[in-house]
């Protein structure tokens, strides 16, 4: 029991600590709000504020810390602030050939009725249309370690008033990032990012990218050219099997 008092203490305290570093520059009710929240979904392993409350075991009622905790949140997007801080504070282990990742990805909530701003997502997992919201991340990866860093995230709908498009949420998440690493690391996008207004804004910013083509875009290589070709391992699902690559370049436009 005194050992796991102490594992219990020692959790709040790296909790408190993160928190504390994420939210430098807030108000005291917002750096409380923060850790409270990542606390309770670590406690409760849920997201839902019902199960989060019951979590902190305040000596209160429970419909009290509900409503304070909801009160909170309703009072402020904190997205943009906490974007820029994990942004800032992962930014000291990205180098310059680190990978960006920027994806894009969807959260369902097929049964949800209430809930602001739904709109319609398609399912990674089946590729059926349903109700949600859209993902966009960036994380950073070393090619040659297994550390990933993330660095940005953030849900967003077609349906909220100060939706422009999916471009401008592209374009807010890579410069957020780009600016925190002072242009460092290779943004990877997939081919949702080959679009001319997306490629046209990377080049006007000077960043270094890499996007994948579309299928109904073709490069091909003069003759005599031969292009590069080695041997990957790759990890799915417990088992490993090699994948065979050909890449090759040259100037395109």
């Amino acid at each position: 029991m005194k050992n796991t008092n102490k594992l219990a203490s020692k959790i709040k305290w790296q909790i408190t600590r993160f928190a504390h570093r994420l939210t430098e520059g807030c108000t005291k009710s917002k750096q409380r709000l923060v850790r409270e929240i990542i606390y309770g979904i670590q406690a409760s392993k849920d997201v839902k504020l019902s199960n989060i409350s019951r979590a902190l075991h305040e000596p209160i009622k429970l419909i009290k810390t509900e409503n304070r905790l909801s009160r909170n949140l309703a009072s402020e997007d904190l997205t943009g602030i906490l974007n820029r801080r994990i942004s800032w504070l992962g930014s000291g282990q990205i180098g310059d050939d680190t990978v960006l990742s920027v994806d894009l990805s969807d959260l369902t909530k097929t049964y949800a009725k209430k809930m602001e701003c739904l709109t319609k997502v398609r399912d990674g997992s089946t590729g059926a249309l349903t109700k949600g919201y859209w993902l966009c991340e960036v994380i950073g990866a070393d090619v040659q370690g297994e550390r990933i860093v993330p660095m940005y995230g953030e849900l967003y709908s077609h349906e909220a008033d100060d939706f422009v498009s999916e471009n401008a949420q592209i374009l807010k998440a890579i410069d957020t990032v780009a600016g925190a690493t002072e242009w460092r690391g290779i943004f990877a996008i997939d081919r949702g990012g080959d679009r001319y207004r997306l490629l046209k804004a990377l080049l006007y910013r000077g960043l270094r990218f890499v996007v994948r083509q579309r299928g109904d875009r073709h490069v091909i290589l003069p003759g005599g050219k031969t292009a590069v070709e080695y041997t990957v391992a790759v990890e799915r699902e417990g088992y490993k099997e090699e994948k065979r690559l050909r890449l090759g370049y040259l100037p395109v436009s």
